[in-house]
């Protein structure tokens, strides 16, 4: 046998040596592919496609990225445009935007709580920042819900979740993109607490069980 193999394959390699070994090529049905490609001294180049990298997390847009508007009006002093009956030539803006707060201008008490949470333009204060965001919310101010969702989104997620929903209803893009965001991690959450639940009630009757025993041996 194996000299009628030697035979076949000397046959191969003066006959044939350019076959494709991917054609599968056997003779006498003796001589494998593998067997072949040994004898020609190839091997099959094992080639591992890579899986394309799956995005899993979904989009989702922070504090920064959802005010660059009102960074860039204060950067450029334009505020004007925002304030258009309010002269804000040779004062301080802070000072006037704290005035318009205090007459309660829900866009200024928004302004100023982006301020003050950043730190732009003022001492960072992100506490007193949600205070003034608050504020305009109760003046329904949909840029001010959905700027304090992001700022509560590791503080308190329920109320983030709620300030997105009505944000999002009132129209605010940034709101809708981020509350997909925060329903799959709220979720995620509630699922984890629920089987961490479960876990506990499944090992609460063993333990059970092993206190009875202990106390029948006693």
């Amino acid at each position: 046998m194996a000299e009628s193999l030697n035979t076949e394959l000397d046959y191969l390699k003066n006959n044939v040596p350019d076959v494709d070994l991917e054609d599968n090529p056997k003779f006498a049905d003796e001589i494998n592919t593998e067997v072949f490609a040994k004898a020609y001294g190839k091997v099959r180049e094992l080639v591992v496609e890579e899986e394309p990298e799956v995005v899993t997390e979904k989009p989702h847009i922070g504090f920064a990225e959802a005010n660059a508007y009102i960074f860039d009006i204060i950067k450029n002093n334009e505020l004007h445009r925002m304030f258009p009956e309010t002269d804000f030539e040779n004062v301080d803006t802070m000072d006037m935007l704290y005035t318009l707060s205090d007459e309660e201008n829900a866009n200024a008490q928004n302004i100023v709580g982006v301020c003050l949470y950043t730190g732009n333009g003022c001492k960072m204060d992100k506490d007193l920042g949600m205070e003034f965001m608050e504020r305009a919310i109760e003046q329904n101010h949909t840029a001010a819900m959905r700027n304090l969702a992001i700022a509560l989104e590791n503080v308190d997620a329920q109320r983030s979740l709620e300030l997105y929903k009505r944000a999002a209803k009132l129209g605010d893009k940034t709101a809708k993109v981020n509350l997909e965001y925060m329903q799959d991690r709220v979720g995620k959450k509630q699922l984890d607490r629920i089987l961490s639940l479960k876990d506990r009630v499944q090992d609460e009757p063993k333990e059970n069980a092993a206190t009875e025993k202990g106390r029948d041996e006693r």
